[in-house]
């Protein structure tokens, strides 16, 4: 009797442990399909930040800046998040509605540090995994996922490929660069809002 106890504890256990990561897994599945991006118009949100926030809002969804200064011309205040040195992302609200219009997230390690680097910055900004793909893609990939790209190029002499896309109500710009040095993976994704 005590082993057929111990045996059903035993079980039921499993069981609970087995129904937990197989909800984990369809719970992963659910947000990929929520976040799937496969145009420029998906792109009205990007690191959890919406099209048409107010920059007031953003320590809320990044966390406390590290820094920021206003650009040279001062129309726009950029916010700066280096929580993970090696890659930073930048957030420029318009410095007279305060909405913001740009977000840029950047990797700047090589090999295996870029890997360890896009993993850190899912985690420590709670960067959806869809989004996270595209650092790390091949510029071919990246069109393959996005479509043919509204403009391409490549700079020899500086070693770099630039991707961009714009919406067809030109509310959306994206900018996808892949650098030489880091295996030509995109390395650097901005998105810009119009408003």
């Amino acid at each position: 009797m005590k082993y057929k106890l111990i045996f059903g504890l035993v079980l039921f256990v499993s069981i609970i442990s087995c129904a937990g990561t197989v909800q984990k897994e369809l719970d992963d599945e659910v947000e990929e399909v929520k976040c799937e991006k496969s145009s420029v118009n998906d792109f009205d949100e990007f690191l959890n930040i919406p099209y048409g926030i107010s920059e007031l809002y953003i320590d809320t969804i990044l966390g406390k800046s590290t820094g920021g200064s206003y650009s040279e011309d001062s129309t726009a205040f950029l916010y700066e998040f280096k929580n993970i040195d090696t890659a930073p992302i930048t957030v420029w609200s318009n410095g007279k509605t305060g909405k913001v219009e740009t977000v840029f997230v950047e990797i700047l390690s090589l090999e295996d540090g870029f890997k360890s680097d896009v993993r850190a910055l899912a985690e420590t900004y709670n960067m959806k995994s869809c989004e996270a793909l595209f650092l790390g893609m091949m510029a071919e990939e990246i069109i393959e996922k996005l479509g043919k790209p509204d403009k391409d190029v490549r700079n020899e002499e500086k070693g770099f490929r630039s991707i961009f896309y714009d919406s067809k109500d030109l509310r959306i710009a994206l900018n996808f660069k892949c650098y030489d040095s880091q295996e030509k993976m995109c390395s650097s994704i901005s998105v810009n809002w119009f408003y």
